[in-house]
């Protein structure tokens, strides 16, 4: 993950979505899934790193699974990095930093990279409820 999110290794998402792809297809973990969507990133976040590692993975899982793919939330500000703060200050860090571009009923399966304490897939799903999505599952890559 850090060569991909630092080392801007992109050609590594296709491995990851592929794993996560045939995790899916195998395990079947979740009940139908209708939309994949990813967790954004804000514009500055974006124009610094050059690319979404969470939307790379969720385009990547798409095309595999043969799920389509919607830009469902948008960060509408920046966040203090999640890496130097605690569980608690995490979950103040991010709330309401969400918001959601198009409502819907749709089940939806979030991607994102790591899941630490949950504090960002619990923002991001919180904040599809209130867009309407009744069932948001979530798939990450590694769990730190």
């Amino acid at each position: 993950m850090r060569a991909l999110k630092f080392g801007r290794e992109r050609a590594i998402t296709r491995f990851l979505s592929a794993r996560m792809a045939s995790y899916l297809d195998i395990e079947q973990p979740f009940p139908t899934i209708d939309l994949i969507t990813y967790v954004p990133m804000s514009r500055r976040a974006l124009r610094l790193r050059g690319f979404n590692q969470a939307r790379l993975l969720a385009l990547g899982v798409g095309h595999l699974a043969d799920i389509p793919v919607c830009r469902l939330l948008l960060k509408n500000r920046d966040t203090t990095a999640q890496t130097t703060l605690s569980a608690r200050k995490r979950k103040a860090n991010l709330r309401g930093a969400f918001t959601v571009v198009k409502s819907g009923k749709e089940r939806v399966l979030l991607i994102d990279d790591i899941y630490t304490t949950g504090s960002t897939v619990e923002e991001c799903s919180r904040t599809l409820r209130t867009g309407g999505y009744k069932a948001i599952h979530v798939l990450t890559v590694a769990r730190a």
